[in-house]
């Protein structure tokens, strides 16, 4: 089913119960972040679905790419999580388009890379404030953090058999030197994340 045109009124309309209704009962009152989520529609973003399906509070597959969006609130507690200041290079990993232009609303300086973790090359290699990763990883995202200036933070899905929690990784002066649970969560893993499997006989 393909969205019938919304007309700006109603697209407005449906973002801002979005940001009243999930982001801010979920615990996010950036006042960044809310501006950016009330700034991007969206719909522009979710692969076949209706105008009010693209806002549910659940995955869906992004337009472009083929990629996994996540649902509205973990992505807003992740981006609420970066911390990311106007100007701020970041890197946007398998977002489907939608989160790079959040972060572009935000101010940021944007690269984007899918799952494939092909990187543009003009990528900030090296020197990037903040990375946002759309989706999980059973691995250290170590091809990631090595991106990350000193004082950068990364933010992703930690999964294991246990589960999955929302982190934020911070990297030091030469290494990563932190990383926090956000919540709890699950999100479909990046194969380039993926465990290798274990040998069997």
């Amino acid at each position: 089913m393909s969205i019938q045109s919304p007309n700006a009124d109603e697209s407005i309309e449906r973002r801002q119960k979005l940001i009243d209704g999930q982001l801010r009962t979920g615990g996010v009152n950036d006042a960044e972040v809310l501006a950016a989520f009330l700034a991007v529609p969206r719909e522009d973003y979710v692969a076949g679905t209706s105008l009010t399906l693209a806002y549910s509070d659940g995955p869906q597959r992004a337009r472009a790419g083929g990629a996994n969006l996540l649902p509205p609130l973990m992505l807003a507690r992740l981006l609420q999580a970066l911390e990311i200041t106007p100007g701020e290079s970041v890197l946007d990993v398998a977002g489907g388009g939608y989160s790079g232009a959040l972060l572009r609303a935000m101010g940021a300086k944007v690269d984007e890379i899918g799952a494939d973790l092909v990187f543009p090359t003009t990528a900030a290699r090296g020197g990037y404030g903040a990375i946002l990763v759309n989706g999980g990883f059973e691995r250290d995202p170590t091809s990631l953090t090595d991106l990350l200036a000193p004082g950068g933070r990364l933010a992703g899905v930690r999964l294991s058999q246990g589960g999955g929690r929302a982190v934020l990784i911070e990297r030091g002066a030469v290494a990563v030197s932190a990383e926090s649970v956000i919540f709890e969560c699950s999100a479909p893993l990046i194969a380039a994340f993926a465990k290798p499997a274990a040998f069997a006989f």
